[in-house]
């Protein structure tokens, strides 16, 4: 997903993304969570043409979904998810 991010329109990303990577953040293995701030953090970081990386909705999005993350048992996904909310 981080890969394809670098290359998808925010369209793509918002339609199939963002809903897979809401369903990943509750997912019971730490790794997959870890990921999902990974990803999410590679998303709001990627470069575009002088465009906005992602639009607003996109952005309060991912954000709710590391707000979630912030409080997680796992150090690591602790961690990515904070990185991720500081971009």
């Amino acid at each position: 997903m981080s890969e394809l991010s670098q290359v998808l329109l925010p369209d793509a990303i918002k339609r199939v993304f963002v809903p897979a990577l809401q369903q990943m953040s509750k997912d019971k293995v730490p790794n997959i969570r870890m990921n999902v701030a990974k990803t999410i953090h590679v998303i709001r970081t990627r470069k575009t043409d002088g465009a906005s990386p992602v639009d607003g909705q996109i952005e309060q999005d991912l954000l709710s979904i590391l707000n979630d993350l912030k409080s997680d048992e796992d150090d690591d996904v602790k961690y990515y998810t904070k990185k991720a909310i500081a971009k």
